[in-house]
């Protein structure tokens, strides 16, 4: 975890979103990141479904739930604009550390959030 807080600083540290980042988790609770990473993992749990049952990432269904994501990182982390959803959606797919995190809901959903928000931002 440390690792990746470093990259994110070196990345990052400048932008308005990561100084956001910081001022918002700073004052976190155990209890409140618990509350976090509940609502995250039923997010991911529901794409994961999505994928499995082979819903379109097109859908409805899932580009509500796309919402509910870029709603989800405004709320805890940052403003989580089109451009920073549509870079966070890029990484999902090419980046092999969180295509791991994201799968371990279920295969292949990383590449499903992935294209899911590609298209939900094409279309917003």
């Amino acid at each position: 975890m440390e690792q990746y807080q470093k990259e994110a600083k070196e990345k990052w540290g400048e932008t308005q979103a990561y100084q956001t980042c910081e001022d918002k988790t700073a004052h976190y609770t155990q209890a409140q990141w618990a509350q976090i990473h509940r609502e995250m993992d039923e997010i991911m749990f529901t794409f994961a479904c999505y994928c499995k049952e082979g819903v379109s990432p097109e859908s409805l269904p899932v580009r509500e739930q796309v919402s509910r994501w870029q709603q989800f990182m405004t709320k805890y982390y940052y403003d989580c604009t089109p451009e920073i959803l549509r870079a966070l959606g890029r990484m999902y797919g090419a980046d092999p550390r969180f295509r791991e995190n994201i799968d371990k809901y279920g295969p292949g959903t990383a590449a499903f959030l992935s294209e899911a928000i590609e298209n939900f931002c094409q279309s917003t």
